[in-house]
């Protein structure tokens, strides 16, 4: 019982980690693009 209950939470944590990881990506990825419109104008 206590191990499944491990095994789900580490499982919870590196999908965490993984999802956190997707955004800042994203978000930086977005913020170049802002940065490259504005120097465009």
């Amino acid at each position: 019982m206590f191990g499944s209950v491990a095994v789900a939470t580490s499982l919870f944590l590196s999908q965490a980690k993984v999802v956190a990881e997707n955004r800042t990506k994203t978000y930086h990825i977005n913020k170049g693009a802002e940065n490259e419109s504005n120097r465009g104008s």
